[in-house]
């Protein structure tokens, strides 16, 4: 059966959007968690220290971070005792010029895994915090967050962590228009479609709206 996908001349005119978004709210904030959308960064580490328990504990393993904007998930990992390769992409050169001024010793490149060469981005793990949650005005928000995760784990030799925010609306805060809120469990029966290794999270603390984080895995860790 044929996927619905989204087209590339779509996904161009929308990442302009969110390149000019960005630029203007770095311009306004600088290094700050609310140039990407975060209220403080203390929600920042919330997600931060979600993702920490789908990713190998006393083992080195390289991780490509879409969506990375100041690349600060990389301190975040490395604090807490991860041994890893980071590489950093994003759509936002302006976000990846900081970022490579943050951590020199690090790769940051600027790339759109749905339009460039993305050999450069494989790794054994693959993350994306926050890329999903802007409400897209020139395509269904289902088609592409499906296309986008197909190919993202199809990157990935070992796993993926994305996640997203959900339907199952927070009492203590307003909805909100301009992002997007996706049913856990359609999401879990399209991640069943690309693999049996499915783990999803639904327990994190609203932050301070409330999330799913989906772990896909190619291979079982948990032998019988």
């Amino acid at each position: 059966m044929t996927q619905a996908t989204v087209n590339a001349d779509a996904i161009k005119n929308t990442d302009e959007q969110l390149r000019v978004r960005y630029s203007n709210r770095l311009h306004s904030f600088g290094y700050d968690p609310k140039t990407l959308g975060w209220d403080t960064a203390q929600h920042q580490n919330i997600r931060f220290n979600a993702i920490s328990r789908a990713l190998p504990k006393n083992k080195a393993f390289s991780l490509c971070d879409i969506g990375c904007g100041f690349g600060d998930l990389r301190t975040a990992l490395v604090n807490a005792g991860f041994l890893l390769e980071y590489h950093g992409i994003d759509i936002n050169a302006d976000l990846i010029q900081e970022a490579s001024q943050r951590h020199p010793d690090c790769d940051f490149s600027v790339r759109n895994i749905l339009l460039d060469d993305d050999t450069a981005t494989v790794a054994d793990w693959v993350c994306a915090l926050g890329v999903l949650n802007f409400r897209f005005t020139e395509f269904d928000n289902e088609v592409f967050a499906r296309q986008f995760i197909r190919r993202a784990f199809a990157l990935a030799k070992q796993g993926l962590v994305v996640d997203m925010l959900s339907s199952h609306i927070c009492s203590t805060y307003p909805q909100e228009d301009f992002v997007y809120y996706y049913s856990p469990e359609k999401m879990l029966s399209f991640a069943l479609e690309l693999t049996p290794h499915v783990q999803l999270f639904h327990d994190c603390a609203p932050i301070p709206q409330q999330e799913f984080q989906l772990v896909l895995k190619h291979e079982s860790e948990h032998a019988l």
